[in-house]
């Protein structure tokens, strides 16, 4: 029965994504273009995983993050617009892990974490930027928090940021 229980929870949650991304930007001059470029990428998400086997439970963590990214919430750190961007990205990262680029950065070392939890914890990468972007802090596994105002220029896209989205866009 868990396995059931898993199966749906992960129909529930994509249900609950798909509808939410629908009517998130609705005024939005271009919400019809990110609500088509994030359903495209749910479905490629959704066949990479039952390609890869990721069972339903990990999917479903990984849907319900993207959810708590994509709720509306005025108190986040980032705008609805600027996490939608960020969510774009995470699941295109997840997708197709090799794309994770660092740019002309000495960042290997953060790129190779976001590699390896793109590949091996989707759902705990997307957790993170969400703690993040929503609240303003993460906690980690040992209790203890890192702040996002303490993070000099956190999220302003530097010109390697800013033209992959415009790409992405």
């Amino acid at each position: 029965t868990a396995g059931v229980e898993a199966c749906v929870l992960n129909s529930f949650e994509s249900d609950l994504l798909r509808s939410s991304i629908k009517g998130l930007f609705n005024g939005e001059p271009t919400s019809q273009q990110r609500a088509t470029r994030f359903e495209k990428l749910l479905t490629q998400y959704e066949q990479h995983a039952t390609t890869h086997g990721v069972p339903p439970e990990k999917q479903a963590l990984v849907l319900l993050q993207l959810n708590r990214l994509l709720t509306p919430n005025p108190n986040a750190k980032l705008s609805l617009p600027e996490r939608a961007d960020v969510a774009e990205l995470l699941l295109a990262h997840v997708i197709e892990p090799t794309k994770i680029w660092q740019g002309a950065h000495p960042t290997c070392n953060v790129t190779t974490i976001e590699h390896r939890l793109a590949v091996q914890a989707p759902d705990k990468l997307i957790q993170l930027v969400a703690d993040i972007t929503v609240q303003g802090r993460y906690i980690r596994t040992d209790g203890r928090s890192v702040e996002a105002s303490t993070i000099v220029g956190t999220f302003k896209p530097d010109q390697d940021s800013a033209n992959n989205l415009v790409r992405q866009r």
